[in-house]
This record gives structure tokens, C-alpha cells and sequence, in this order.
């Protein structure tokens, strides 16, 4: 199992975010429809979650002084009627949020947590939990209120709810939640509860110090189980300052793992954040002032806290922008942002796996406001399944509906075009190649590192995206290696181009390249330009030696398979040209990783020796001319999304080679 514990950091590809808004991509969505709606009061917050073990969506909306619940199937139909979750005593039970038992076989719940005055003889604010099941028919509730924390009976302590989340290593929800809320002196903390809401790790203060803060939300990583909670207000370090704040969180104990992350400094409000596992890391975002108000966003490590530049999700001049809601989709291999727009829409924009933009802001919300001076407001996005999300909005103030979007199964990105030579200038993209050098042999994997940056008008390195690509010197199609881990320190090219330019150092690692010449070219993209800079590629010739090579030939990515993957067929070739025994592979595995658990299947190992001059070709001698494998599934799998994940063990190696990994969608 420990081959599989780190499902996209191992693959081979140094992948990392990338930060420009390019041309629209409205078109990629399907639109289909949304639900009936379902009267709330004021106009409050709500929440939407999604049972992939029964295929319907929780929403939860503010109705009638309370929060309440309805369930809706895969098609945004409801079923059974609405249901009180949230209760009151005098005045309201506000702000319900909602997460589900997601990826974990042993649970099928869901937590709703909320604000209410129900253990107040005056009016006053406590945080409070209830745990909700899908009865097949409707819904039901499962025991009676939760107490947060310690603090949720006790009228003299406000508290505010504020999010929850569920972590699938753990098997336990994580909730946060302001205390002493409406006060000089606001924390944020977070606790942990089982799956039958009984209190299971905290409460843990991740905002202990001076002055307010609160509004936090959280997110949680399945492969290295750690869970991040992003807040807002006075830094506790230094109150006389303000920004946004976090804390990576160890997922079992709920204690910090880093010191306190400064997300963006000074007045930003309406934090929110998602886990990007193609990224290894959690990309944030807020509202911010730029003067205009737009969403802004940066991507954190979840290794290790530290976090690239800040770039723009949402920028639209002259428009204000705000209230981000966000979530990643594995099978489309993209990551959904909705967000309040001018005037008074939702508005949508997509991004890849890794963070980088891939449109500009479009019009997302498709119910027409009937109020003048109407509209509407406060989205919850998530990801369902099949590149599916549910986008929960409400209009009016007056009823909250669930919207759904479809983004379809995605793959790598496709090679850019080159466009035409412009005229001779002064060049404004600059990149340079540190290691190798020019003309080097390299092994299988192999790094590269060097630096980039853009010398039109900016305030930073100006390079936001960098594409490699692999171009066989004997000839055949460009091979896309991928985008550099980028905006590392590098104080040389400050001291020579200037101080904006310091963080424009890039890695990246490749592995499973075939052997052979190949010339490497860089495409920058300009963030001031919003195009690539084909004029300025640059090139470098690398000779790829020996090394563990795998393919796959199939199944393509986002391919869909019914049976619970029973059937499913995987093939390709591996071959290690720098080991002299046959084909210099002695097994294969093949595992299925559940895209959203990080839990593994070993699904078998398949049937070797099969003829595939692929191999040959790569390794330049017949040798390896038998290197071609096939693998037929006959292990049921539980509907979702998987990456499955082909490792190939060198003869006398002491451990597999990095996996070859394809994402497939399993149906029943």
C-alpha cells in the first residue's frame, strides 16, 4: 500500500499553478437546468453537499426562522418533502452548512451545522450540528442537536458556525466555528466528530492572539490527511494588521503542522478555499479591493504551507466581483468557480487542475430575478460526479435553487499553435536554462531548472504559465512534458533585471520520456499579454537515456465503465532500457485509487511478453520488442472516480518505478 499513499505526487510530472486568465471557455459547460425552489428567508446562506453512494444532493436553505433540508436525485428533482434540520427557541437558526460522508464505505451521513438562539432565554448566537440520513424516500434526522463546542450552551459566549468538511482518512467530520463572536477578541476554532456526531478530536483554537477573526473555511487533503482552515480579520500575531490567515492541521489531531500562513494581507474579506490534489495543494481565494472589488486567488503547498504569487480568478474592470465559492472535479480535471457578480448574477470561470485559468468570467446563473433591484446571491458550489457540479444560489431573497453544470471528462492539455513571427524587437520574454546543459545526456526521470521571466509592464515575474514540450529529433508528434513548478527565489535575476523579477526561478521533473534526441522548447504565456510569446521560445537539446518506461495505451482518460469496472481492460507496453535482462521488466501491478480517498484497490497484475514495437523503438533494439502488457479487470469497484495507476518493477530493482496513471468514471 505505501506505493500508492501519494497518488498524483509520484507520476512522474512536476505540476504546479499557474496564474493568468486566458481566452473564454463558457463553451466547455453543458447547462442543465435547475431544480424547483424552495422559499428561504432573507436571503441567508446555504449549503449543498452530494452522496455519491445514493446519487442525490443535500440542500439546506434558511426558511421560516430555521434551517431546513430537502434532498433532490442526480437530475436536481426533489425528493420527499423539505424537512426542518436547524432548530430555535426565539428568533432564527441561521447559516446552514453541510458536508457528506464522502468516500468512506462505512458512513452514509450527512453533517449540518448552524447558528441558532435555541439554548437562549434572550436572543444570542450558538453553534450546532445535526446529523442527517437519506432514507430513500426523503429525508430523516439522526439524534438530536450537537453541541460544537463546550461553549454552545452558554447564552453569555456567541458563537458563529462557519464550515464543515469530512475527511475520509480519518473518518470524521471537521467543523469550524467563531467563538466569542460579536467581541474585541474572536477566535476561530475547529473540532472533530465521528460519524454519529459524537466529538472526536478539539476543540483546537487555530487563531489563538489578539483582536477578531472569523469567517473561516476549510478543506481537507485524502492523500497527505491534512486538513486547512482559512480565516480572516486582525492578524492574532499582530492585531493592528489585517489580512487572510491559515493553518495546515494535522488530520487526525487537528494540531498545526506549520506556523501561521499569511494567505494575502491587508483588507480582504469572503475567504474560501479548495483542495487540488493534481496540485498537491489547496488553492485560496478572496475578495479583494485592486481598487475594484474582484476575486483573487493563490495556491499553498499542503507539504509544506508555502504558497505561490496571488493572481486573479474573477477581474472583470469596471465589475465587481465577490463571494467565491470553489471545488475540483476529477473526472473533467477541472476546478469550478462561482462567484456574485454586477449586476447582482452569479457569475462562473474555470480553471485546470492545477489552478490555472482557463476563461474569463461568464454569465453562470440562469434563473431571472422578478424583484426590481433583485437578483442573485451567496453560491455553494460542489462537485458531484461524472463532471458534474451543483451550484446552489439563491434569488430575490426569496428562494434558493440548485443549478447543475457539466464540465465533461478532460485530459492534458493540448500543444499550442504556434502563431505567426512578429516583426524584430526588443525581446520582452526572457528564459533561461540553468541544468542540464545543452546537449546533455539525462537519465529517466530527469529535472530540469532555470528561470522566466516577462519584461513588459508588470509588478512580477510576468511569465504565469510556461509550457514544455518534447520534440523527437528523428521526427513524430511533440510530446507534452508538462508545466514547471515556477515563481522560485532567484535573487541573481533581481539583481540583474530587477526586484519584481526575484521570483521567477522554475523546476520541473519528467519521467517516462522515451529514449531518444529530443529538442526542448519552453513556450512562455505573458500575463501582461494574456498570449503565449512563441517568438521568444526557447529551445534545448537533451539526449534521454536509459531508463523505466511505461505507456498506456488504454483506457483514455474520463472513460466511463459500467459493471462496477468489471471488464475494464488496460494495456500498453513497459520496458527499462537500462537493464539488459529481456525487456528489463519482471512485474507489473495494476491499482485502482479512488479520486477523492486516496483509498487503493489492487486490481491485479496482468499478462506480460506481448508484442509492442513501441518499446523496440524507444529502447532502439528488438530486444524490447515484447515489453506489451494487457490487463482485464475482474474486481468490482464501488461507483466514482479512480485513477488507475500502473507501476512497472525493474528485474533486480529493490522497488517499483514511478506509475503511468489514467482517471476513469466506474458506474454500477
Amino acid at each position: 500500500m505505501t506505493r500508492i499513499c501519494s497518488v498524483l505526487r509520484r507520476v512522474g510530472l512536476s505540476v504546479a499553478v499557474v496564474l493568468t486568465t486566458v481566452q473564454p471557455s463558457a463553451a466547455q459547460m453543458g447547462f442543465l437546468g435547475a431544480s424547483a425552489p424552495a422559499p428561504t428567508f432573507l436571503g441567508n446562506l446555504g449549503g449543498l453537499a452530494y452522496n455519491d453512494k445514493t446519487h442525490v444532493y443535500l440542500h439546506v436553505f434558511d426558511s421560516n426562522r430555521g434551517v431546513w433540508g430537502r434532498f433532490l436525485d442526480a437530475n436536481g428533482t426533489a425528493v420527499g418533502p423539505s424537512f426542518l434540520i436547524g432548530t430555535y427557541r426565539q428568533t432564527y437558526s441561521l447559516r446552514g452548512k453541510v458536508a457528506y460522508s464522502r468516500g468512506n464505505p462505512g458512513a452514509d451521513v450527512f453533517m449540518v451545522i448552524y447558528t441558532s438562539d435555541a439554548n437562549c432565554p434572550d436572543r444570542c448566537a450558538n453553534a450546532f450540528a445535526q446529523m442527517v440520513q437519506f432514507t430513500g424516500q426523503g429525508g430523516a434526522l439522526v439524534g438530536g442537536p450537537i453541541a460544537v463546542s463546550p461553549n454552545s450552551g452558554n447564552a453569555a459566549v456567541s458563537q458563529i458556525a462557519e464550515d464543515v468538511a469530512f475527511n475520509p482518512v480519518t473518518g470524521q467530520f471537521v467543523v469550524s466555528y467563531e467563538d466569542g463572536a460579536y467581541t474585541a477578541s474572536t477566535d476561530v476554532w475547529v473540532r472533530g466528530f465521528n460519524a454519529a456526531g459524537a466529538p472526536a478530536v478539539g476543540p483546537v483554537n487555530v487563531s489563538p492572539g489578539g483582536g477578531v477573526q472569523g469567517a473561516s473555511a476549510l478543506a481537507v487533503d485524502w492523500q497527505r490527511n491534512r486538513t486547512f482552515v482559512l480565516f480572516m480579520g486582525d492578524n492574532p500575531q499582530a492585531p493592528s494588521t489585517l489580512g487572510a490567515f491559515a493553518y495546515l492541521l494535522d488530520g487526525s489531531s487537528l494540531q498545526a503542522l506549520t506556523g501561521q500562513i499569511t494567505v494575502a494581507p491587508g483588507y480582504v474579506i469572503e475567504p474560501a478555499v479548495a483542495y487540488l490534489p493534481e496540485a498537491d495543494g489547496f488553492l485560496t481565494a478572496w475578495t479583494g479591493f485592486t481598487p475594484g472589488r474582484d476575486i483573487l486567488g493563490r495556491l499553498i503547498s499542503s507539504a509544506s504551507g508555502a504558497g505561490g504569487p496571488a493572481y486573479g480568478i474573477m477581474t472583470t474592470p469596471n465589475r465587481n466581483e465577490g463571494w467565491a465559492a470553489l471545488d475540483y472535479d476529477a473526472v473533467s480535471h477541472k476546478t469550478l468557480i462561482a462567484a456574485m457578480r454586477d449586476p447582482s448574477v452569479i457569475g462562473g470561470a474555470i480553471a485546470n487542475g492545477v489552478g490555472t485559468m482557463e476563461s474569463t468570467a461568464f454569465g453562470m446563473s440562469t434563473v431571472a430575478s422578478t424583484v426590481q433591484g433583485g437578483g442573485s446571491y451567496y453560491p455553494v458550489l460542489r462537485a458531484a460526479e461524472g463532471g458534474i457540479f451543483g451550484l446552489h444560489y439563491n434569488v430575490d431573497y426569496a428562494n434558493s435553487y440548485v443549478e447543475r453544470f457539466s464540465l465533461g471528462p478532460g485530459g492534458p492539455s493540448p500543444a499550442p499553435t504556434p502563431a505567426p513571427t512578429p516583426a524584430p524587437g526588443n525581446p520582452h520574454a526572457m528564459i533561461s536554462i540553468d541544468a542540464p546543459g545543452n546537449g546533455a545526456t539525462v537519465g529517466n526521470p530527469f529535472t530540469l531548472a532555470g528561470w522566466a521571466i516577462d519584461t513588459h509592464q508588470g509588478s512580477d515575474s510576468g511569465i504565469d504559465r510556461l509550457d514544455v514540450y518534447a520534440v523527437p529529433q528523428n521526427g513524430g508528434p511533440a510530446i507534452f512534458l508538462g508545466l514547471p513548478q515556477n515563481q522560485g527565489e532567484r535573487p541573481d535575476v533581481a539583481a540583474a533585471f530587477g526586484e519584481r523579477f526575484r521570483y521567477s526561478g522554475f523546476t520541473a521533473s519528467f519521467q517516462h520520456v522515451p529514449p531518444g534526441r529530443y529538442t526542448i522548447v519552453f513556450y512562455p504565456h505573458s500575463r501582461s499579454t494574456g498570449a503565449y510569446d512563441y517568438a521568444n521560445a526557447k529551445t534545448w537539446d537533451l539526449v534521454v537515456g536509459s531508463g523505466a518506461v511505461t505507456k498506456l495505451d488504454g483506457p483514455d482518460w474520463g472513460a466511463l465503465f459500467n459493471g462496477s469496472g468489471v471488464g475494464m481492460t488496460v494495456t500498453g507496453y513497459a520496458v527499462d532500457c537500462s537493464n539488459p535482462n529481456g525487456v528489463g521488466v519482471d512485474g507489473i501491478d495494476v491499482w485502482a485509487v479512488n479520486a477523492f480517498t486516496g483509498a487503493g484497490t489492487y486490481l491485479g497484475r496482468p499478462a506480460m511478453g506481448l508484442p509492442n514495437l513501441e518499446g523496440a523503438v524507444g529502447c532502439g533494439s528488438m530486444q524490447y520488442a515484447t515489453g506489451g502488457f494487457s490487463f482485464t479487470n475482474t474486481t468490482p469497484l464501488a461507483p466514482g472516480t479512480y485513477f488507475i495507476q500502473v507501476f512497472s518493477h525493474s528485474v533486480g530493482a529493490g522497488s517499483f518505478n514511478f506509475a503511468r496513471l489514467t482517471g476513469v468514471n466506474i458506474q454500477p
